[in-house]
Formats: structure tokens, sequence, C-alpha cells
């Protein structure tokens, strides 16, 4: 089905929902894999669109590679007071 919609000249690749999250940023943080791998090798999509909050696929999949660890402490504060997922 993806590949079907992504073969459409008229679909945008780089399209955003609410929360500006594009189809490759959705794929990382979902953990498609399949679909992240269509998407990069398509020309034109943009690897390095934000979201609201400023994110890129790339920080979105390495924080759900992070947060797979086994003992990882998502509680962990900083020196002001802030968790890395805040």
């Amino acid at each position: 089905m993806v590949t079907l919609l992504l073969a459409e000249d008229r679909v945008d690749r780089d399209s955003k929902d609410n929360k500006g999250r594009t189809p490759l940023l959705l794929a990382a943080v979902n953990g498609h894999e399949a679909v992240v791998e269509l998407l990069l090798a398509m020309d034109g999509v943009n690897v390095n669109a934000k979201d609201m909050i400023g994110r890129t696929p790339l920080s979105w999949a390495v924080a759900k590679l992070l947060l797979a660890k086994d003992g990882i402490d998502r509680d962990s504060r900083d020196n002001v007071g802030q968790t890395p997922l805040r």
C-alpha cells in the first residue's frame, strides 16, 4: 500500500500532520524500517524536516533506540531539572 501511494506523483512525500511530522519522521518514530528505506530511496524527500518541537527523523530514531535499551534512566535530570524526554 505504501509503495503504491509513493508511486503517485500527486502525493506530497513531505506533507506534515498537525504536529509537523512528515511521513519519514512518523516511519522513524514508529520503527517502520521498510517505509524509512522506501522514503530515503526517493528523490526530494527532506531528511532534515523538523516537527513542531524541532526534532528531525534522526532525533526520533536515536531516541527510540536508546529508550529500548534496558537500564536506561528515562527520568534522569540535568542541572536545571529537565529530563531527556522533556
